[in-house]
């Protein structure tokens, strides 16, 4: 399992475990279940468990617990400070949708054909979205989405054309953009 900590990630995570006064505190990142891209991430201060993993730089401490961990594979965790969003941590992989076929069903074996293929390319974990029947792919890094992208184009199967086939979490702007809302919830 490989995760990158940065340094910029690390020497905050510092900053922000010294105002605690707790010396056993350390970041932990973790999934949870929601949002019409399938799993959310999240953030929170807590003490190492037994089975956590750990991930170390500048001395600061990663964790990560083994069922959220296998969501994270190749994916990088920094901190950044965007003049429009703000300063926060933030997880750099890929979550990729394929759109149902005509007819709105799959087959067995292309539904093998889209697991070997993401097997190879990405962290082998799928969910479905129940209501529209796309299939999420998650956690990619961005050279591997290409490639995945290629192995089953040749396939027939295609992530671009109707707008929420290739996403990211940077793409979601939260449920009241929702393509399945009616309503603007910023208001």
């Amino acid at each position: 399992m490989n995760v990158t900590w940065t340094e910029s990630a690390a020497n905050q995570a510092k900053v922000i475990l010294a105002g605690e006064g707790d010396d056993k505190l350390n970041v932990r990142c973790f999934i949870q279940g929601g949002g019409c891209s399938g799993f959310q991430y999240g953030f929170t201060l807590d003490q190492q468990k037994e089975d956590d993993w750990v991930f170390e730089t500048n001395g600061a401490k990663l964790l990560i617990d083994p069922m959220s961990g296998v969501y994270f594979k190749d994916a990088t965790i920094d901190y950044v400070n965007d003049p429009l969003q703000g300063s926060m941590f933030t997880i750099k992989f890929h979550t990729l949708r394929v759109q149902p076929p005509a007819g709105n069903y799959y087959t067995t074996d292309s539904l093998r054909d889209l697991a070997d293929s993401w097997e190879k390319h990405g962290s082998g974990l799928v969910t479905f979205h129940g209501q529209t029947g796309n299939i999420m792919f998650i956690g990619s890094t961005t050279d591997s989405t290409q490639h995945f992208f290629d192995d089953i184009n040749e396939k027939g199967w295609d992530l671009g054309g109707a707008g929420p086939c290739v996403r990211t979490a940077m793409s979601c702007v939260g449920a009241g953009r929702c393509e399945m809302s009616n309503i603007n919830e910023h208001k």
